[in-house]
């Protein structure tokens, strides 16, 4: 079969093998930063203080507004510990990041906080 192959397709076969398999060795992405906060014990009491600081402002109904979703309701209050975590960190729709503003401590104190005040409520 080689024999058979013309000079142009015998290395253009090769080198898509040769990704093929380069791409099948370690090509898992590196875990995302959420993963090592959720292995993390939060803290409520530091969480309370970050959630007021940095969260409060468009996560608590003042009067009649609220901009952004109520936590307390699902699917927010439903979130698993990752997805919020993720959420925080990466920021979602028109929600700020908080990768750079907050330590991964800090990420999971939030999360240990919004976790026991909000779920199932």
């Amino acid at each position: 079969m080689i024999k058979s192959l013309s000079r142009t397709a015998l290395p253009v076969l090769l080198a898509a093998t040769f990704t093929m398999v380069a791409a099948a060795c370690g090509s898992e992405a590196p875990p995302h930063r959420a993963e090592g906060v959720v292995g993390l014990t939060g803290d409520q009491v530091a969480g309370k203080t970050l959630f007021e600081d940095n969260c409060a402002g468009c996560h608590v109904q003042v009067g009649e507004k609220m901009l952004g979703p109520d936590l307390s309701k699902p699917p927010r209050s439903d979130l698993s510990a990752l997805t919020m975590a993720t959420v925080i960190i990466d920021g979602q729709g028109t929600m700020n990041a908080f990768a750079a503003d907050l330590t991964d401590q800090q990420i999971a104190d939030v999360v240990a906080y919004v976790k026991g005040e909000f779920a199932g409520k």
